[in-house]
């Protein structure tokens, strides 16, 4: 993916990684996360993370548990992977850091 430093994530005693929260990087190591999903899991015209694993983070169908004034008009929201997906037509993604950092993917608007 072109990670210039290590990333560190927290695992339980098990040695698993904690799903909750736990990943570490740089700001700018976290904005490549954002571009492999942008560009279907390639980097560098490499396959680094399996496309069909991304694509599947944009063809979840939205949560019907999720109170209808959460979502606006037409949107299903959904949650995949780590993922929250808007439920729009152009498969935005956005990701939360447990500190309030927002990562966020836009594939219709390139970014």
């Amino acid at each position: 993916m072109g990670a210039q430093f290590d990333a560190n994530i927290s695992v339980d005693s098990g040695g698993f990684a904690l799903a909750d929260h736990g990943m570490s990087s740089t700001l700018r190591d976290l904005c490549r996360v954002g571009l492999l999903v942008l560009n279907d899991g390639r980097a560098f015209c490499e396959q680094v993370a399996p496309a069909a694993f991304i694509g599947d983070l944009h063809s979840q169908p939205g949560d019907p548990s999720w109170p209808a004034e959460a979502a606006v008009s037409g949107m299903e929201p959904y949650y995949s992977s780590f993922w929250w997906g808007i439920g729009n037509d152009a498969r935005d993604l956005t990701g939360y850091g447990i500190h309030g950092q927002i990562l966020c993917v836009a594939p219709e608007a390139g970014g």
